[in-house]
């Protein structure tokens, strides 16, 4: 064994050794939607130039995740190197204030300021002033010398043109080819399958611990409106070959309120009304009209819904449970009813995995830029509920030998699984336009009905349409005058939107 001479050895033991420097860790929290934790989501902490994996971690049930950085190696600082970058983009997501911070580094050649480029995510160029609408977005600088950063995305997720306010840092110091362990920048993505990727460049801190709040956004994009309306017609969905869905309502104090809705598929034309919570309370098909009742002034109750039928003269009464439940299970079921898959509705039940059917209708009434597709999904999976369980009761008395009754329930099912299924379908990724997007001076589908407004019948005066198709049966032998009820016996009308009010009101 070779031995070291005595003063080499002396100034090994007596040379001052590098400073120790812990490992850094960096937690955070990532949500979605309305603040519900992200379970399952990868977490990365990169070198920001070399694309360096440090650090992985996947959020638990709790949305929380650590990440425990490789530690630095303490050298002397080599001089500071100037490149033309955007350093971070804060906040993100852009929410309250819509103030977007902008920190960049440049040589210092570049005296001026750089102008701010922004992109959709198509790769577009558009103006600041176009950026109204939730969505990603990305942002490059472009100086005088004529030199730009690389782009750095952002996520906007309420309306309004963000202010740009540009922040010149001085670039981190290098040294021996290894961040200084005073302060070193980390890249931290975080990525799920069914969210858009979230992305920031974090400064840590030697010994300082780091918390990130994040919220990511769905890749499934609810509808977006993109033309003008017609009066009471609040949006419209169209889809190849052959469906027109039309949504009717009003506008107050910046939220929607859907009376009804109209469905044609090419010669087929079915209406649905539906109550302030988006719970359908009449469906009107071409041999049945279903309405839902209640049998005193009492307030609606999801759990007991009473339900009124005709079906070719035969009047029958049914109760059913339509109280809230999630909508994984709701789609569950009711893709067993269809006989299809709805991957568009899938998508959206797995992007919110707790999001039940009032969770939706509560979203439908914020005044956000995607309060239309909230509609729309809220009344297509409140829709596919009452089939489910509508085509549910149907079959068990079938089953029982109460054909006629069966038979009766199944033909109102068959409609409103109809209806559900051609909403299911697209109420996600697709646009909206105005009245008919195909040919907008083509006049609008309008449904003719015969109006019951007459006996009371279960405790309450009815006040229900009937498919008009050139006879008043069976609306004539259902529809009875009373002394206690303002009567309409068959009266042909359009469904429209006043009609439909009265309808809630009356129901």
């Amino acid at each position: 064994m070779r031995i070291l001479p005595i003063p080499i050895l002396l100034a090994l033991l007596l040379s001052p050794a590098a400073p120790p420097h812990a490992d850094d860790q960096l937690t955070g929290t990532v949500t979605y939607g309305p603040g519900l934790p992200l379970e399952g989501a990868r977490v990365y902490a990169l070198e920001p130039t070399r694309a360096e994996t440090l650090a992985t971690g996947t959020t638990d049930a709790a949305g929380m995740f650590t990440l425990t950085l490789p530690a630095g190696t303490a050298t002397d600082p080599l001089p500071a190197t100037y490149v033309h970058r955007i350093t971070a983009l804060y906040p993100q997501p852009l929410q309250d204030g819509l103030r977007l911070q902008v920190h960049f580094t440049a040589p210092p050649s570049e005296k001026a300021l750089p102008v701010p480029e922004i992109f959709d995510i198509t790769g577009r160029r558009i103006a600041p002033e176009a950026v109204r609408t939730a969505g990603v977005y990305f942002l490059r600088l472009r100086f005088i010398s004529g030199q730009t950063t690389p782009p750095r995305s952002f996520v906007q997720t309420m309306r309004g043109i963000p202010e740009i306010i540009l922040l010149r840092t001085e670039p981190t110091v290098m040294g021996a080819g290894k961040r200084s362990v005073a302060a070193r920048e980390i890249r931290l993505r975080i990525e799920h399958p069914n969210f858009a990727p979230f992305e920031t460049v974090l400064t840590v801190e030697s010994g300082t611990p780091v918390h990130v709040e994040a919220v990511l956004n769905p890749t499934t994009a609810l509808l977006t409106p993109t033309a003008t309306r017609p009066e009471n017609l609040l949006f419209a969905i169209t889809a190849p070959p052959d469906l027109l869905a039309l949504y009717f309502g009003l506008e107050q104090n910046d939220t929607l309120q859907i009376t009804h809705l109209l469905l044609q598929q090419g010669e087929q034309l079915h209406g649905v009304v539906f109550n302030e919570r988006l719970y359908p309370i009449q469906w009107i098909g071409d041999s049945v009209t279903v309405a839902v009742r209640r049998l005193s002034r009492d307030a609606f109750d999801p759990s007991r819904t009473f339900l009124a039928m005709v079906y070719q003269g035969t009047e029958d009464t049914l109760t059913l449970d339509l109280s809230d439940r999630p909508l994984s299970e709701v789609l569950d079921r009711f893709e067993n009813v269809a006989g299809q898959p709805f991957p568009e509705a899938r998508s959206l039940a797995d992007a919110f995995p707790t999001w039940r059917l009032d969770s939706l209708a509560a979203r439908a009434y914020r005044p956000t830029d995607e309060r239309e597709g909230y509609l729309a999904a809220a009344t297509a999976f409140r829709t596919a509920y009452a089939a489910w369980r509508l085509k549910e009761a149907a079959d068990t008395l079938v089953g029982v030998g109460k054909q006629l009754y069966g038979q009766a329930l199944a033909t109102a099912a068959k409609y409103l699984v109809q209806v559900a299924a051609a909403s299911l379908a697209h109420i996600v990724n697709r646009e909206l336009g105005p009245g008919n997007p195909n040919d907008p001076s083509q006049e609008l589908p309008r449904l003719p009905v015969l109006l019951c407004r007459g006996a009371a019948k279960y405790g309450l005066c009815h006040y229900l349409f009937f498919r008009y198709l050139g006879s008043s049966e069976p609306c004539v032998s259902f529809c009875k005058t009373s002394l206690r009820c303002f009567s309409d016996i068959c009266q042909p009308q359009t469904l429209d939107m006043q009609r439909a009010l009265a309808l809630r009101e009356a129901y």
